[in-house]
């Protein structure tokens, strides 16, 4: 549970894990039916700039927008 705490994850029908950046664009392929990003992750240099702009997202995650209800946020605009 912890682990799913802290990163995405995806795992195949045979079993191979994908965590954070390897999940998105696992995950991503899958849902396309396209190979092309998870070749682009492939590439040199790629997948360790998207491992470390998935690690910055991961460890900001609760200051990003669209994490607080609007209506917390904003409670002037509900009625609150």
């Amino acid at each position: 549970m912890a682990e799913c705490e802290q990163a995405a994850w995806a795992i195949t029908a045979s079993g191979r894990r994908y965590r954070g950046a390897a999940a998105i664009n696992a995950a991503l392929a899958t849902a396309l039916n396209l190979r092309l990003p998870w070749q682009i992750y492939q590439l040199p240099g790629v997948h360790q700039l998207q491992n470390w702009a998935y690690a910055w997202s991961a460890r900001n995650r609760y200051r990003l927008p669209g994490v607080t209800p609007h209506c917390t946020s904003h409670p002037q605009d509900c009625g609150q």
